[in-house]
């Protein structure tokens, strides 16, 4: 609707897009569709020409004047074809109308007669969101205004049902950050055969960094817990790259999940990146995992993996600081701590499984007159 009449579009926008909805502008006009090379009259269109528009993103302009659609419809201006505005040749703006500002991950589809974004979609994958500032049109007595007003209604609801457009086969994987997810996603709900061929293509061929496929992880991690040894095989593969570049604090968060086939993968990728590491590299490893061990806030399992790195890189330079934080973590780590660093030293001054508090002042003093004996 139009101002004040705005809010929770404003709330949600904002949260998902950074985007805002403002304005009381009396529309009222009539916006054309472009099918194809020419316009509705029958020139040629283009992003400069009269009648032509490029509504490609929030803030686009159009041009002025008008053109003529039939001898009895005046269009105030064209916009391009999109899904939502299939079998439409005209859409009514609405009557009293709002737009957008601002925002991010949005492609604009209507812009209304004042040149600003009436209706714009989520370019994100996976999230169906339709904006659109031009609600009057669908009251009582407007609804009929033209005859495009109930198609394009339809044509919404079924777009945020996924249906209509190029769809998820066309769209470039390395464009879209969280397709991987979605491709797999499909391929499980899908049942014909060649679907799922095409689709195990796209996802084969897919090569997305940590940062890109991260929020999609979830999606990933499902399809390779699934029964199915293809669409496992084709996750596996998915985890396999993300975590062979993936942050070393990163990658301990998911190490330390409780799903043993991916801790198994993980702890593959990790012992490959350390085998490649240089001494500058294999100490950030090092700093990261003591990171995590000293924060409080961190999962269990996540301690439990930082101490498998440390046991992994087998660098005495950890033992110190190790040791300083022995009495800082949580009992159920104790014995871990202790295995590590009998590991690291090939001492054994504890903790131990079933050790107290009292037990492990005594391995802490321990262990700091190793260190001072052995540093001498």
């Amino acid at each position: 609707d139009n101002d004040p009449y705005v809010t929770e579009a404003t709330k949600l926008g904002k949260m998902l897009f950074d985007v805002t909805v403002h304005g009381d502008y009396t529309g009222e006009k009539l916006v054309g569709v472009r099918h194809g090379a020419f316009n509705e009259n029958g020139s040629k269109h283009g992003g400069t020409e009269k009648g032509g528009n490029n509504s490609s993103k929030v803030g686009a302009k159009i041009p002025a004047g008008a053109a003529k659609l039939q001898s009895n419809v005046t269009v105030n201006h064209y916009v391009d074809a999109h899904d939502l505005l299939t079998d439409l040749n005209v859409v009514y703006e609405g009557v009293t109308i709002s737009h957008l500002e601002g925002g991010q991950n949005l492609k604009v589809v209507l812009l209304a007669s004042d040149s600003r974004p009436l209706v714009a979609v989520s370019t994100v994958r996976g999230q169906g969101v339709v904006f659109d500032c031009g609600f009057t049109r669908y009251w009582e007595g407007y609804v009929d205004k033209t005859a495009g007003t109930v198609r394009f209604g339809e044509n919404i609801a079924a777009y945020l049902m996924g249906k209509g457009g190029a769809g998820i086969l066309e769209q470039p994987v390395s464009q879209d950050v969280t397709s991987v997810g979605e491709l797999l996603k499909t391929w499980h709900d899908v049942r014909d055969e060649a679907t799922k061929r095409k689709l195990a293509s796209r996802v084969q061929a897919a090569s997305p960094t940590y940062s890109q496929v991260r929020d999609s992880l979830p999606d990933v991690l499902k399809a390779f817990q699934d029964d199915d040894e293809k669409l496992k095989s084709l996750a596996r593969d998915q985890l396999l790259n993300a975590f062979a570049r993936a942050p070393m604090s990163e990658t301990l968060l998911w190490w330390g999940e409780d799903h043993a086939d991916l801790k198994a993968l993980i702890q593959q990728q990790v012992e490959a990146r350390l085998e490649r590491a240089d001494e500058g590299r294999r100490e950030a490893y090092r700093e990261s995992a003591l990171q995590v061990l000293g924060d409080r806030q961190a999962k269990k399992g996540t301690h439990k993996a930082a101490f498998k790195l440390l046991a992994l890189l087998n660098d005495r330079a950890a033992v110190e600081p190790l040791v300083d934080q022995l009495s800082l973590l949580h009992r159920d780590l104790w014995p871990d701590a202790g295995a590590t660093l009998r590991q690291l030293t090939g001492q054994d001054f504890g903790p131990k499984a079933g050790d107290g508090a009292a037990e492990v002042l005594v391995s802490v003093k321990k262990w700091r007159m190793w260190l001072e004996t052995s540093n001498k």
